[in-house]
């Protein structure tokens, strides 16, 4: 959308993040520009951490039933003779332990999900097999967070966010990243 709007590779680099996974040329223009409408206002970090979230939502997760595990990896996702997942297995400290759910949310990604998790049989499928063809990776970002010690008046510092990339072609930067990551 922006190359229609303009040639510029400095103003299209305003409207374009790299974090989607996918170079700007294929990533939503409403996903952008809602969150340039978002940043526009301001970003929020919630005080005492990201993990003030999860901490408060494990109450609400045990009143409804649930459990909440930590430092307990998913070996496996369990598969009974119909084809139904019924729970996971963990792994917690040195031993393999099942955990029954009637439904099972992966986090871990299309491919992680598939090709490690389910049972080999599945992995094999080759219907399963021709979509996973039809995908490709994601490119892979992190985020640095900084702590400091005083307040921002204290420090004299303004609350930002700073994306810093190396030029201006975002989709020439992907691609540069993509290969350069594959290896």
């Amino acid at each position: 959308m922006m190359s229609r709007l303009t040639q510029n590779k400095d103003l299209q680099a305003l409207s374009a993040y790299l974090f989607y996974g996918v170079p700007p040329k294929e990533s939503s223009f409403l996903i952008n520009a809602l969150l340039l409408h978002h940043y526009k206002r301001g970003a929020y970090y919630p005080y005492g951490g990201a993990s003030e979230i999860a901490f408060h939502i494990i109450p609400v997760i045990k009143q409804a039933g649930g459990e909440v595990l930590v430092r307990a990896p998913v070996q496996r996702i369990l598969i009974n003779s119909q084809g139904k997942t019924y729970g996971v297995t963990v792994l917690k400290g040195q031993q393999e332990i099942e955990v029954h759910a009637p439904v099972v949310i992966s986090d871990a990604g299309i491919f992680n999900t598939f090709q490690k998790f389910l049972p080999q049989h599945i992995q094999e499928n080759s219907e399963i097999k021709s979509l996973l063809g039809l995908l490709r990776h994601g490119m892979g970002s992190f985020l640095v967070f900084v702590g400091l010690d005083g307040t921002k008046e204290e420090l004299n510092i303004v609350s930002k966010n700073f994306w810093m990339y190396k030029g201006n072609d975002l989709d020439l930067l992907y691609v540069y990243f993509h290969i350069f990551n594959s290896f």
